[in-house]
């Protein structure tokens, strides 16, 4: 019975794929979750979202990514834990992990960018939820009350108007705060960096050095 439980919550990547090559479109880790979206040949299945257990690779949950491209990924581990895929309509899917391998619930689908969502970034132990879009340069953050409640638009901040998409990392998280790629100043060429607080709903600072322009942020135990 083990071992049929096993090959089961192994089908999802196996059903989905069996093409000799198989492709990691995007990548996410929480914890020991890691999520990636799995693509093939073209001419294959359609593309498969799947949620793994390391160091065992035990599928934790799947859903189908065939409805529209996705273009961002993020994780969080745990219980309440969830995926965030962006698309390219602008908007942001929110799917609960189901822990038993079985398919994923979509949770709620949040509307707001003019552009392809590029950057996810989870927050907060899982309450917040920022997301980048290059078309509108904006950072948007979402909020949700409880580990079982959806995500809506965060008060009394929900948007940064001056974010820049770049080919490294743009958008990070740590605790509260979220940091990202900054727009060059009026008059200048540098990108910077910008630092908010989630909590607060408000920017905190900013990072500008002459002849320095920031191409990805990290953010750690501030």
């Amino acid at each position: 019975q083990q071992q049929q439980q096993q090959q089961q919550q192994q089908q999802p990547l196996g059903r989905a794929h069996s093409t000799s090559q198989i492709v990691v479109g995007a990548a996410a880790c929480s914890g020991s979750w890691f999520a990636a979206l799995f693509t093939g040949d073209p001419g294959s299945d359609s593309p498969i979202v799947c949620v793994l257990q390391l160091p065992t690779g035990r599928c934790l949950g799947h859903f189908s990514a065939s409805r529209e491209a996705v273009t961002a990924l993020a994780l969080h581990h745990g219980d309440g834990g969830f995926v965030a895929t962006g698309a390219e309509n602008g908007a942001v899917h929110v799917w609960r992990v189901p822990g038993s391998g079985g398919p994923c619930a979509l949770l709620c689908s949040l509307a707001g960018h003019a552009g392809p969502v590029m950057s996810l970034a989870v927050a907060g132990n899982g309450r917040f939820l920022c997301s980048g879009s290059a078309k509108d340069k904006t950072v948007r953050f979402w909020q949700r009350a409880r580990r079982d409640a959806s995500f809506e638009a965060s008060t009394p901040a929900a948007l940064a108007q001056d974010y820049r998409q770049t080919d490294g990392p743009s958008l990070c998280c740590d605790g509260f705060l979220v940091a990202f790629v900054q727009a060059p100043r009026v008059g200048s060429w540098e990108q910077g960096a910008s630092l908010w607080n989630l909590v607060l709903g408000k920017w905190e600072r900013s990072f500008f050095r002459r002849d320095h322009s920031v191409h990805c942020v990290a953010l750690r135990g501030i």
